[in-house]
């Protein structure tokens, strides 16, 4: 949950207003993130998922992210649902280990943000290296692309898979 209190001094000399127009302080609580997680492992260690609800936006509940992982062996993995896509450093792990306030502006123009698919996954050289190979409905958002409504083909979606593919090897060694 990230909870906030935030005060507008609205001021007559404020030279952002219109002249002449006055206007009270304001105040009040926002949430600026208000999120349900919920993640674990069934049956075996090897089937894990995840599931975050996101509440942010008035009383509705959507997935954020929501995705079942099955590990047959260190080096091959297979993950369904919608998950972040493997492009940035940032995009793989979760807001709230970030240590600053927003993220890098790199990933506002080389980030894909989230999509739903499927990923192929894997640690290679004893966690040295790592590849990912997601292939995804579309890049940077979560829509159904399967559909009769032939006014979707009309207004731009080519209903095409997006392929991304990411290596990662850490030089010195360690965990990725």
């Amino acid at each position: 949950m990230q909870f906030r209190w935030t005060y507008y001094n609205t001021r007559s000399q404020n030279r952002y207003l219109v002249p002449g127009f006055q206007r009270h302080d304001r105040a009040g609580f926002s949430f600026n993130r208000l999120r349900f997680i919920i993640g674990g492992h069934a049956y075996t260690k090897d089937l894990t998922y995840h599931i975050t609800m996101d509440m942010s936006e008035g009383n509705d509940a959507s997935p954020l992210y929501a995705w079942v992982n099955y590990r047959i062996m260190d080096e091959f993995q297979i993950m369904a649902g919608i998950f972040r896509l493997a492009n940035t450093r940032v995009d793989f792990g979760s807001t709230s280990t970030l240590q600053l306030v927003e993220y890098p502006m790199a990933n506002a123009v080389f980030g894909l943000g989230r999509g739903q698919g499927l990923r192929l996954w894997g640690k290679l050289l004893d966690g040295k290296g790592e590849y990912y190979l997601d292939v995804v409905d579309t890049l940077g958002a979560v829509r159904t692309t399967i559909t009769n409504d032939e006014d979707v083909y009309t207004r731009g979606h080519a209903n095409n898979p997006a392929v991304v593919f990411r290596t990662i090897w850490s030089l010195l060694g360690g965990h990725c």
